[in-house]
């Protein structure tokens, strides 16, 4: 094969399907990676890709830390005007864990083997599978931001996240709902209410406003219409005051409210930012120390789908943005037994009264036979012959 022209590179095979690429970029040090190709000419098709991207590089092959990364996504999630709780709450998680073990080291220099390494380190600290992905996914989008911004030239490298238990199988019974509004304190009561009839986010709940409600309030069906920026998937949000005791729980609040504050959920004329000193305590006076607040989002989306309200509806009042949803909270499969329940009962009542019909059939002609005499009104069968009936019967 024809030689490469000096200063674009080289390729070196490591063995059958591995090949090891070294480039040296203007006013850098020499690079080099590890691609896999099926053959030398797709092998110099990846070094040429990747001498491009390398030459568009501000700063190619210069040490770029893991901490610089993880401050790239924090600044664009901030860019893209994401939740500023979750951002901080996302911030917290970083500087507590992930840049501790990664934020000194260069982005270029770690391996599956580091990835490994802080996985076995939080699974010995007691940390559950589930936050530890959400930790990675972290690390992984920090990488992605830098190969975006050309800081770096390589994604994190991939790795096998840990498996979670991710069927969500809490539902409240309506009696448990009573059990629970008996113990909250009086301001939680609607915030209560509206959660186990709309399966609606709390912290969407908590966003609520008088001027969403107060223009549809004198309509026969009154409803809640949420503007795209409050809501989490930033669609717009229609929501229905469909129940009675939704109702007279926001005519209450209207003769209470404070006017100064604008505020559907109000606590001694303020926004109500938190109940869960009041839910913690009343779960443990009701005796139900395993119940968390999103079991009502469970419930209403499933009691809405078992009432016969079309899945894609139903998400639209919950705000589920996948139907993905029924499948982790085993709706859809409920849903199709009680309906698989109801046509086999059907059916078995039906052929119950089919054989209710031709026994009292049977009957008649015995009876219509014993007043004539007359015993011989069918012929006999062939020796041998309906035992397959006589068995049945």
């Amino acid at each position: 094969m024809k030689k490469r022209t000096y200063g674009t590179g080289s390729v070196r095979s490591l063995d059958d399907s591995k090949w090891l690429l070294r480039y040296t970029p203007k006013n850098s040090k020499r690079l080099g990676k590890v691609v896999e190709a099926p053959n030398r000419k797709a092998a110099e098709d990846e070094l040429t890709a990747w001498r491009k991207e390398l030459d568009g590089q501000q700063n190619p092959g210069v040490k770029v830390p893991c901490s610089h990364l993880l401050e790239l996504h924090l600044a664009t999630m901030r860019r893209m005007q994401r939740d500023p709780k979750n951002i901080l709450d996302q911030e917290k998680k970083i500087k507590k864990h992930l840049t501790p073990f990664f934020g000194s080291r260069e982005a270029s220099t770690v391996k599956l083997s580091d990835i490994n390494r802080y996985i076995d380190l939080r699974l010995a600290k007691g940390a559950r599978p589930a936050t530890i992905n959400r930790e990675l996914s972290n690390l992984r989008r920090a990488f992605n931001c830098g190969v975006k911004e050309h800081v770096i030239s390589n994604p994190l490298p991939k790795y096998d996240q840990l498996p979670e238990n991710n069927v969500r199988e809490g539902f409240l019974e309506h009696d448990v709902y009573r059990r629970i509004m008996n113990y909250l304190p009086r301001h939680q009561h609607m915030l209560w209410c509206f959660a186990y009839y709309l399966g609606i986010r709390k912290g969407e709940l908590l966003k609520f406003r008088w001027e969403w409600l107060l223009p549809y309030w004198k309509q026969k069906e009154p409803i809640v219409k949420i503007p795209g920026k409050y809501t989490k998937n930033k669609k717009p949000h229609t929501i229905p005051i469909y129940h009675p005791e939704m109702r007279a729980m926001v005519e209450i609040a209207l003769t209470q409210r404070d006017p100064k504050c604008s505020h559907l959920f109000q606590y001694r004329g303020r926004q109500l930012k938190s109940i869960r000193t009041g839910f913690e305590a009343a779960r443990v006076e009701a005796g139900l120390s395993e119940l968390i607040f999103h079991d009502t989002r469970r419930t209403a989306v499933r009691n809405m789908v078992l009432a016969g309200i079309p899945e894609k509806r139903a998400m639209q009042i919950s705000g589920h943005r996948t139907r993905s949803v029924f499948d982790r909270y085993d709706i859809a499969t409920e849903r199709d037994a009680i309906e698989t329940g109801k046509h086999m009962r059907k059916h078995w009542e039906q052929l119950a009264e089919q054989q209710a019909q031709a026994a009292d059939e049977r009957l008649e002609q015995e009876k219509l036979g014993n007043k004539s005499g007359n015993w011989d009104l069918a012929p006999s069968p062939p020796e041998g012959e309906g035992l397959a009936d006589n068995f049945l019967n």
